[in-house]
């Protein structure tokens, strides 16, 4: 079972069951850019409530991650390329520092996680299932963020993610890429960075997070994907 990156906390209220599964569809993929999207459709998906799922929607949109429509619906945002590449480059600020935390602090066990995470991405991208392989993308990185031991690091970077996610569905709407395609040059890039957090190489660590988030010159083709979205 791969971690889905959100796990249930104890005694959890109902409005933060529908946040947490939310922020995990966003996230991982399951909304397009501009999709919009009714409360009542939303508890059907949830199996929840309308009033926990409004005041999750409502959480969601301060954070900039949902915005209100017209006829009683609410909407995922679109981002400009320009808005994308500047999270781009905040995320490779905070997730470098958070990589850099994590490679004092990992364990042998949490290594062992986010290495066999990287291995499910490309298994399930490479059989068609994208979805799973977006879920495992997110235990991979959320797996090194969380080992920085800094919940407030953590909280601020999901929030940048919220704004991504939906972007990181589009091609595979459109073209089904493979596991090669959604990495781009950074595949290997992606398992030195699992041994410089095995190894204790902080500044290294935070240096190839950089390169996954920011160097690539296709952007991962996310800029391109955007712009396609733009268009939905």
């Amino acid at each position: 079972m791969i971690d889905r990156g959100f796990p249930k906390a104890a005694n959890e209220t109902l409005r933060q069951n529908a946040y947490r599964e939310l922020k995990r569809m966003l996230i991982g993929g399951r909304f397009l850019p501009g999709e919009g999207m009714t409360i009542r459709a939303l508890s059907t998906t949830l199996q929840l409530g309308a009033m926990p799922v409004r005041e999750a929607v409502q959480q969601l949109a301060a954070e900039d991650a949902l915005e209100f429509a017209a006829n009683r619906t609410v909407r995922v945002p679109k981002l400009s390329i320009d808005e994308f590449r500047d999270i781009s480059e905040i995320r490779a600020l905070l997730e470098g520092e958070a990589a850099a935390r994590a490679a004092a602090h990992i364990s042998p066990a949490e290594l062992a996680k986010i290495s066999h995470a990287l291995d499910r991405i490309i298994v399930a991208l490479d059989n068609g299932a994208p979805h799973e392989g977006l879920a495992a993308n997110l235990a991979f990185h959320f797996g090194i963020y969380r080992a920085s031991r800094s919940t407030c690091l953590v909280r601020t970077i999901e929030k940048l993610w919220l704004r991504i996610g939906p972007l990181l569905i589009v091609p595979f709407r459109q073209d089904g890429p493979s596991a090669s395609a959604f990495f781009g040059s950074t595949l290997p890039t992606h398992f030195q960075l699992i041994a410089a957090l095995r190894e204790r190489k902080a500044e290294e660590a935070r240096q190839l997070v950089r390169e996954i988030l920011v160097d690539d010159p296709d952007d991962v083709g996310l800029a391109d994907a955007q712009e396609q979205a733009l268009r939905i």
